[in-house]
């Protein structure tokens, strides 16, 4: 390889490291969240994503403007990244099924949708959440195969110029509110990433032609501007970093990059790109939840990943791609029966290419379309799932109207959220009595299952009732419950069913003038057996908070750890509460009982409290509801 190919190299070994740094410290905390608050994080990392897609552009071009027929180009490109990412994908799906993490594991079914690399397109969840830009970087062959087939390469400019400005017009247009293409339009035509594509490619010409003339600036100028219009200007000052560094080592005149290591990285780039992400998040989980620092989890996950890259490396990326272009190479120049050597000539670019790259583009495109129909289906079918909510209990034949509590035994009204161990889905040894519950601005008694909740059985509550009334008899205990089985964070924050009962239980409530002194939550079960990021569970607790806020409600927010179901172990959920008290406090958002530590022995069904578990997730609550009395004044 020469130095200035080299010298790609080098980039594209800094350019592996800012991600695998970006996805195991800033994308790890989003996901799990670490035990820890690491004392560094690499969000900018992310952006080694675009500058390969640059470097990409550059070697694409190249090996375009090097290959004799289309199967030179074809096989070029699939011997580099096929076999490898198969290699790749099934370790991956293994390790993640072994490991068992919650929001890791994959079906049978997601691994073989994503043999063709478009897996994620196809409706089906990708083996490893890096493989999405190698979708990005296949729509750029099928392009450059449909740019090549025409000739247009050596008429100058003019195509990229007008594709780069449908990018800039189609970015300007989302920002200004204007019409936006259909997804599958913008999607195939890669206008969110050819900017960056295209700066490879002008970097290419470069070193090619020497000299840029008015072309090429009119290219670069609107390449930059494609970005600025898809990502912001930010992003675009960005790119003009990563477009003079590439064509730099294009020339062979970046210094530093060609040091020993980062050229060693970057011939490992693609394998570790494949392999560092899952299984180095899944290997973080497992060694941070047996104890070990964050930090030096980190560590390991590093070395895990490239003694994976390695094998890959020399184990099927270099002798399978040498073999399969030594196969084509042998078959391409293989003499026809009866012709001399002499008369051998590899073929030249011809009628062959525009219906291949065609071929090749509209099943791409084909690819996409059933795609968007998967995800619009999908998301037909989310929205039907979400619309079919566990109906709640209605006020069963109260006795009279109850007293909430006079001036001399006033009430701790307690607010009562979450899902199915918050209802009433638990179990208990003897018929609960009656409590005290806020339902349409008025005070009853009911007994389980509380009206508000799903589920036909005993609750929390009733055993809490009694709990709170001896600890605190100078107390009266009345709870305001709105508790649905199997409902995530997400119907509780983002519009549709559960959210508008919510809200409509806020309004009910202050309408009422009875106000909670506490809410207690009691959910997570969903979130865990989904995969739930940690940023998003915390973003949750955010938007409830301030929907009590809007209600004029003030009382505080306990959170419990609630998301132990047929699975040990809390992972991202559990974390997330944990990190919400710590790192990122919220006003008013306060710690609640930790109940994952009843595991199956005080669970029924290992998910749903047993008699003895929903006593003990009782007493667990009044530890917490008792010490902070004096603060709960109605």
């Amino acid at each position: 390889m020469s130095t200035r190919l080299g010298q790609l190299d080098g980039l594209r070994g800094i350019a592996a490291l800012v991600v695998v740094a970006y996805h195991y410290t800033t994308r790890f905390d989003e996901r799990f969240a670490h035990t820890q608050v690491l004392p560094f994080e690499l969000s900018w990392g992310s952006l080694g994503v675009e500058l390969f897609f640059v470097i990409s552009g550059f070697v694409i071009f190249m090996t375009l403007d090097r290959s004799r027929t289309p199967g030179d180009f074809a096989v070029s490109r699939f011997s580099r990244l096929f076999p490898t990412y198969w290699a790749a994908m099934l370790i991956t799906w293994c390790v993640i099924t072994l490991a068992d993490v919650p929001g890791t594991t994959r079906t049978v079914r997601d691994l073989l949708w994503n043999i063709s690399m478009l897996g994620g397109s196809l409706g089906a969840r990708p083996i490893d959440g890096a493989y999405w830009s190698l979708e990005i970087e296949l729509f750029f062959y099928a392009w450059m195969l449909l740019v090549a087939a025409f000739g247009l390469p050596q008429r100058g400019q003019l195509w990229l110029q007008l594709w780069l400005a449908g990018s800039v017009a189609s970015g300007l247009s989302a920002r200004l509110g204007g019409p936006k293409l259909p997804y599958i339009v913008h999607h195939v035509s890669l206008m969110t990433w050819i900017g960056w594509f295209a700066l490879g490619m002008l970097a290419y010409l470069w070193k090619r032609d020497g000299r840029p003339g008015r072309a090429s600036v009119i290219t670069l100028v609107l390449a930059l501007a494609a970005i600025g219009a898809q990502m912001g200007p930010g992003m675009a000052l960005f790119a003009l970093g990563c477009f003079a560094a590439v064509a730099a080592a294009g020339l062979g005149r970046l210094r530093g990059v060609d040091a020993r290591v980062l050229l060693w990285l970057g011939a490992l780039s693609y394998p570790l790109y494949l392999v560092h992400q899952e299984v180095g998040m899944v290997s973080m989980v497992l060694l941070q939840r047996a104890g070990m620092a964050p930090t030096l989890s980190i560590a390991v996950a590093f070395l895990v990943a490239l003694g994976l890259a390695t094998a890959l490396h020399h184990g099927v990326e270099l002798p399978v791609m040498q073999a399969l272009r030594g196969a084509w190479k042998r078959r391409r120049l293989a003499l026809p029966a009866g012709e001399a050597p002499n008369q051998v000539r590899a073929p030249a670019m011809g009628l062959r290419w525009p219906r291949t790259a065609l071929a090749m583009v509209l099943l791409l495109a084909t690819f996409t379309g059933v795609s968007h129909r998967a995800l619009s289906a999908e998301r037909i079918a989310r929205a039907r799932d979400d619309a079919t909510l566990e109906p709640v209990n209605a006020l069963a034949a109260p006795r009279a109207g109850a007293d909430c509590g006079a001036d001399e035994r006033p009430p701790l009204v307690v607010m009562v959220l979450g899902q199915s161990n918050a209802a009433s889905r638990t179990r208990a040894d003897t018929p609960s009595a009656a409590v005290r519950i806020v339902q349409d601005g008025r005070c009853w008694l009911a007994a389980d299952p509380l009206p508000g909740t799903s589920g036909g059985s005993a609750s929390i509550w009733t055993a809490l009732s009694a709990e709170l009334t001896t600890r605190l008899p100078q107390r009266t205990p009345v709870f305001a419950p709105l508790a649905v089985g199997a409902t995530s964070m997400r119907q509780w924050t983002e519009p549709g069913p559960m959210r508008e009962a919510f809200l409509q239980h806020l309004r009910a409530i202050r309408a009422g003038g009875l106000l909670p002194q506490v809410v207690a939550w009691q959910q997570g079960e969903a979130d865990m057996r989904e995969g739930t990021e940690a940023r998003h569970y915390q973003a949750g607790l955010a938007v409830l908070r301030r929907d009590l806020d809007a209600a004029g409600i003030r009382a505080p927010l306990l959170v419990a750890r609630s998301t132990y179901c047929r699975m040990a172990g809390s992972g991202a959920i559990g974390r997330a509460i944990d990190r919400r008290f710590v790192r990122e406090p919220i006003d008013r958002v306060w710690p609640g009982p930790d109940t994952d530590r009843l595991g199956d022995d005080y669970r029924y069904d290992r998910c749903h409290f047993d008699a003895r578990g929903r006593e003990a997730a009782a007493r667990a609550w009044a530890d917490v509801i008792v010490p902070l009395a004096d603060r709960f004044q109605p």
